[in-house]
């Protein structure tokens, strides 16, 4: 039996199409006068600024060093590598690739009203149902784990202890510290072949959970609350044939960061 994992309550949207293919010079990016509610719209300014970064990269416009990236709190090259790479998994269906993705806007303001925010109901979704018939293992890939919000970084760990109270095999890849704040609350719970206080940043951070189902962050400034999130489901008849390798692929980023 194939289950969803894709998160209810949030808003999603599809991205406009009126816009540049990967490779091609963009428009400058949308300009906002005042304050928008409107999701759609942020959705779109999120992505079209990553696409700006991103052919900017492919143009070779990234060329200071990493300590610069690192001190002003900006996506380094090597996340839109990562990414270069894991769209060309697609070879040339950009388009469909993008077209079957669902998209969500995640404000880390909002972190405590779980339904404005995915990353919650996500791992809610999945400590809510019995998935029987598949494996019931969850990779959470991070930076720092939410060094600097400590109430986000205690609930999400609130929700890790769930899942492993459910059976559920956790794995957290990230580069907080073992000594850090309320991280001896997450030790017990995670399997042995995690890794804290990594040297070196996974480019691309993510949930997976059943090696199927994957919610994706797009690389953001660290002073931006407002993120952009992408779930994928790999038991989608379009990823059937690109299943294998996406796994890999990300399972390869895990292991070069180790």
């Amino acid at each position: 039996m194939n289950y969803s994992l894709i998160p209810r309550n949030t808003p999603h949207a599809c991205v406009n199409f009126f816009r540049a293919p990967y490779g091609k010079k963009l428009q400058p990016s949308h300009t906002v006068q005042g304050t928008s509610d409107n999701f759609k719209v942020r959705i779109d300014i999120l992505f079209d600024t990553f696409l700006e970064n991103y052919n900017n990269f492919l143009a070779g416009n990234m060329k200071r060093g990493v300590k610069f990236y690192k001190n002003n709190g900006i996506p380094e090259p090597s996340q839109y590598k990562a990414f270069k790479k894991f769209i060309k998994l697609f070879e040339e269906e950009e388009y469909v690739f993008l077209n079957k993705k669902i998209f969500f806007c995640c404000n880390t303001k909002l972190m405590s009203n779980p339904s404005c925010n995915g990353v919650f109901e996500y791992l809610e979704l999945i400590a809510n149902n019995d998935f029987a018939e598949q494996e019931k293992k969850l990779t959470f890939v991070s930076g720092s784990f939410w060094r600097m919000n400590l109430i986000i970084r205690e609930k999400i760990i609130n929700c890790l202890k769930v899942l492993h109270n459910k059976g559920i095999e956790v794995y957290l890849y990230t580069q907080a510290k073992e000594n850090e704040d309320l991280m001896d609350r997450i030790l017990p719970i995670i399997n042995k072949e995690s890794r804290i206080g990594l040297n070196n940043r996974i480019p691309i951070h993510y949930i997976c959970y059943a090696n199927s189902n994957y919610f994706l962050e797009f690389p953001h400034t660290e002073d931006i609350t407002v993120r952009l999130n992408m779930y994928m489901d790999l038991n989608d008849v379009f990823f059937i044939k690109s299943k294998s390798c996406v796994n890999q692929y990300f399972n390869n980023l895990i292991t070069e960061a180790t």
